[in-house]
This record gives structure tokens, C-alpha cells and sequence, in this order.
């Protein structure tokens, strides 16, 4: 009976390598969408300035994509160092949170091809909520029932338990701005968001001023 019970547990190393392996290969891929520019005459300095400032806003995306996906990589080395365990529903939302990295070379891509126009930019909004979420879900999972380590610092549990209920709402109601230059009904549900965002943060501080 104990055999069958364990085989719903995940080895903590193998699900960070799994995540390290995906990390690191949606950052190399980032840079892949970047192609060298092709120039009519090769000893051209001044053409082939042109053509490489012509690529700055693919080169920013380039940029920005990387920090933002290095930060996420930060953020669940953080969190996952405090999971005791790893079950099935856990690996699941760990999956959630991979897919917003996989997701991100190809919106970097478009975002970097047409960084003026409000789809391209609502586009890249998706991987970071879908990042956002996930971690969120991975945290709350592993607090409610029981998976984290014995010896957790109570203060760096209280500031992880409050921006895995923050962050989300927070990147959503960015997410709604940049939709609502597409379509005005995506405003609707941001005035939830932000009192949602604000209510959170209240109770943060609660608890906080409560020890």
C-alpha cells in the first residue's frame, strides 16, 4: 500500500532540473527570432548601423523577455526551496507555470516585430499572467496542505503567502488596461481586480502589524 502511495510523488530535483532545462532553453531561444541583417554591400559601416538600429525593437524585446523570464526563474527557485514535497496537483501547476515560459519566445517575436500595435502588446501580457498564476497556484497548494518544510521562516512564508494573492490580480489588471485598447469591454472586470488587489494588500498588513 505504501509502494502505491509513493509513486504520486515527484522528486524535487528531477521537477527542478525539469524547470531549469525549460528556463534556460526559452531564454536561448529568444535570441534566435533576431536574424542578422542582410546588406547589399558588405563594407558599408553606415548601412550596416542602419540595419542593426532597425532592429532595436526586437533587440529590446530581446531584452526585456530575457530579465522577465530570469525574474520568474528567481522567483520559483525561491519558492520551490521551501516545498517539502511535490505531489501530483503540485507537478500539475507546475506545468501551468512552464507553459508562460514556453509561451514567451513567440509573443517576444511578435512584440519585438510590431512593438506599436496594442494586439502585439496584449499578446505579451498572456505568458506573464499565465507565469504569474501558476507560481501563485503552486504556492497555495503547497501551504494548504501541509508541503512545505517544518522550519520555514514564518516572515518569508507570510511575504511569499502574500505575493502568490497579489501578484496575480495585480498583473491581471495590467492585462485588462492593455485589452482595453483593443476593446472597451475588457475594462469590466478591473474595477473587481483592483479591489480585489487593494483588499489583498490590506490583509497583508493586518497580519503583518497582528505579530
Amino acid at each position: 500500500m505504501a509502494e502505491t502511495a509513493e509513486r504520486f510523488w515527484i522528486s524535487r530535483p528531477r521537477l527542478e532540473a525539469l524547470v531549469d532545462g525549460i528556463f534556460a532553453i526559452a531564454m536561448t531561444l529568444l535570441i534566435l527570432e533576431i536574424r542578422v541583417p542582410e546588406l547589399e554591400s558588405r563594407r558599408s559601416g553606415d548601412e550596416l548601423l542602419a540595419a542593426i538600429a532597425h532592429l532595436g525593437p526586437a533587440l529590446f524585446s530581446y531584452a526585456l523577455s530575457f530579465a522577465m523570464l530570469a525574474i520568474f526563474w528567481y522567483r520559483h527557485h525561491r519558492v520551490i526551496h521551501f516545498f517539502r514535497r511535490v505531489d501530483l496537483p503540485l507537478f500539475l501547476f507546475t506545468l501551468v507555470f512552464l507553459i508562460g515560459a514556453t509561451l514567451f519566445p513567440f509573443c517576444a517575436a511578435v512584440l519585438g516585430r510590431y512593438p506599436t500595435n496594442p494586439v502585439a502588446t496584449t499578446i505579451y501580457g498572456a505568458p506573464i499572467l499565465v507565469l504569474t498564476v501558476g507560481l501563485a497556484l503552486q504556492w497555495e497548494w503547497a501551504e494548504r496542505h501541509g508541503l512545505l518544510v517544518a522550519d520555514a521562516p514564518a516572515e518569508i512564508v507570510r511575504q511569499l503567502r502574500a505575493r502568490s494573492r497579489m501578484a496575480p490580480l495585480f498583473v491581471g489588471s495590467m492585462l485588462c488596461l492593455l485589452a482595453g485598447r483593443l476593446n472597451p469591454w475588457a475594462y469590466a472586470p478591473l474595477p473587481a481586480l483592483v479591489a480585489a488587489l487593494v483588499a489583498a494588500r490590506l490583509a497583508a498588513r493586518r497580519a503583518q502589524s497582528a505579530r
